[in-house]
C-alpha cells in the first residue's frame, strides 16, 4: 500500500509540475499580492484568451499559438468563465476584473 502510494504521489508531483511550467495552470489567478516597498495590495491581473484558447500576455497584439492578431477573451479569475473585453465585472460570480 505505501509504495503504491508513493508511486501515485510522484505521479502527481510531476503532473503539477509539468502544468506550472506548460502554462496549462495559472498559478496567481485570483492571488492577492502584497508590494513590500509600498504595502499596497493588488489583486493579480485576469487572464487573457486569445480567440484560439490559447493564453496571451497582457498587452500582446498577436497570439504566441496561432500568430493571429490578438481578439481577447478575459476570463474570470475566480470562477474561469469568460467575459466580454472591457467588462469591469465577472457576469457570472461578480469577481471584480
Amino acid at each position: 500500500d505505501q509504495e503504491l502510494a508513493a508511486i501515485e504521489s510522484d505521479g502527481t508531483i510531476h503532473q503539477l509540475r509539468r502544468q506550472a511550467y506548460d502554462g496549462s495552470v495559472d498559478l496567481t489567478a485570483g492571488v492577492t499580492l502584497n508590494s513590500a516597498a509600498t504595502g499596497q495590495q493588488s489583486v493579480a491581473t485576469p487572464n487573457l484568451t486569445c480567440s484560439c484558447g490559447a493564453q496571451v500576455a497582457r498587452g500582446a497584439k498577436f497570439c504566441p499559438e496561432c500568430g493571429q492578431k490578438v481578439a481577447l477573451k478575459q476570463s474570470c479569475p475566480g470562477c474561469g468563465v469568460e467575459s466580454a473585453p472591457g467588462a469591469k465585472f465577472c457576469a457570472e460570480c461578480g469577481q471584480r476584473f
